[in-house]
């Protein structure tokens, strides 16, 4: 879940986190050209600063290099250089692997002799 916080004047470009790889990534769109974002992301009880430019066609990615745990709350907040702030809360999601993953499916409990054969209707009582 993802919710957008806005003061009296929303920023003029907007982030989306990503956490593909394990660790958290933002990428930014709709900044002016070569403009400078200041970014704080709070997660697991630390505060980290970041700084990111915008590319001429106002868009930026960047890599924070912050694992985050599985299902934890992450606040990301962007001031742009119009002074414009964009808050985030959103949080991490499950974990990729884990016990079970890729495991083979329990044999089913239903009875070959009583599953329909090819030619019949299935929506025939049997």
């Amino acid at each position: 879940m993802t919710l957008l916080i806005a003061g009296a004047a929303a920023a003029q470009g907007w982030m989306t986190p990503s956490f593909g790889n394990g660790q958290l990534v933002l990428v930014g769109e709709g900044y002016r050209p070569g403009e400078r974002v200041e970014i704080t992301v709070r997660a697991a009880g630390a505060s980290h600063q970041f700084t990111a430019a915008s590319d001429p066609r106002g868009r930026f990615r960047l890599d924070t290099a912050l694992a985050v745990a599985p299902f934890s709350s992450v606040q990301i907040e962007a001031r742009d250089e119009q002074g414009l702030t964009q808050a985030t809360i959103t949080s991490a999601p499950g974990a990729a692997g884990g016990p079970g993953v890729g495991a083979p499916l329990p044999d089913s409990p239903v009875a070959p002799e009583s599953c329909p054969s090819d030619d019949e209707d299935p929506r025939s009582e049997y």
